[in-house]
């Protein structure tokens, strides 16, 4: 051979023969090849020895997150220990967010070879939105002045409130629970009538909020009660507003 040749023949030499992978990378310099030769070189990938599984978390109570950690991952290459290197997503330790994040970690060899480890941190949102600001059952006698009639010639009044809040870890979207979709309303003397909200989430979770509203005739006296509140109308004027059920006498 000639001289520049001739240690890689001899290296050549060396590796041949060895019909098993486990022979075959038992001695210093040789491994398969993809062809299933015998051959001097690294065409093995390393070896990530704990790579852990998907896992699926609760988010912490109305938090977007929730914190997750994993055993040190630990790779080998021809039992030497090699680093693991983190490629996509989040470390360990972090706060993940609510969905699912893919993690994907790989170890490479001096003859680039590469191995890698994948697996999914999944944060499930379980904790419904929270509604603040939800309106107290209302007991309300109108002035007169504000009493209207149907087309049929039903007595009723227009009432309105404030909006609840919905606060939640996710963006929050009002979908209406029975029929109301307002924060205000035409109501018949002389009922009582439900009002209930719902807050969904993207998850699905659903925050609630509900109360009544009793209208009393004009008819009857004002409330005997020692304190009462004056919410504003959409019409000119107002009318009374008790949280406390009122006592009332026909006058």
């Amino acid at each position: 051979c000639f001289q520049a040749q001739c240690p890689a023949q001899s290296a050549r030499q060396a590796c041949a023969g060895y019909a098993t992978a486990a022979a075959c990378r038992g001695q210093a310099g040789c491994d398969f090849n993809p062809a299933g030769a015998c051959v001097p070189g690294d065409f093995q990938a390393p070896d990530i020895a704990n790579c852990p599984l998907s896992v699926e978390i609760p988010a912490l109570d109305h938090a977007p997150y929730a914190p997750h950690s994993w055993p040190t991952i630990i790779a080998y290459d021809r039992g030497n220990e090699i680093p693991v290197v983190l490629v996509s997503s989040l470390p360990s330790g972090s706060n993940f967010p609510i969905g699912t994040s893919t993690v994907i970690l790989t170890a490479t060899d001096s003859a680039s070879n590469t191995a890698t480890c994948t697996f999914n941190v999944t944060v499930i949102d379980v904790w419904p939105p929270v509604v603040t600001f939800c309106p107290r059952n209302l007991v309300v006698q109108p002035h007169p002045d504000l009493v209207a009639h149907s087309s049929l010639g039903v007595p009723q009044v227009e009432l309105s409130w404030p909006d609840p809040v919905a606060k939640d870890n996710e963006h929050v979207a009002w979908q209406s629970a029975g029929s109301w979709t307002t924060h205000s309303g035409t109501f018949t003397l002389g009922s009582t009538s439900l009002v209930s909200y719902s807050a969904v989430d993207h998850s699905g979770n659903t925050g609630n909020c509900s109360f009544t509203v009793t209208v009393f005739p004009s008819g009857l006296s004002y409330f005997n009660t020692v304190a009462h509140t004056f919410i504003s109308n959409s019409s000119a004027g107002g009318f009374y507003s008790s949280y406390v059920t009122p006592e009332a006498c026909a006058l």
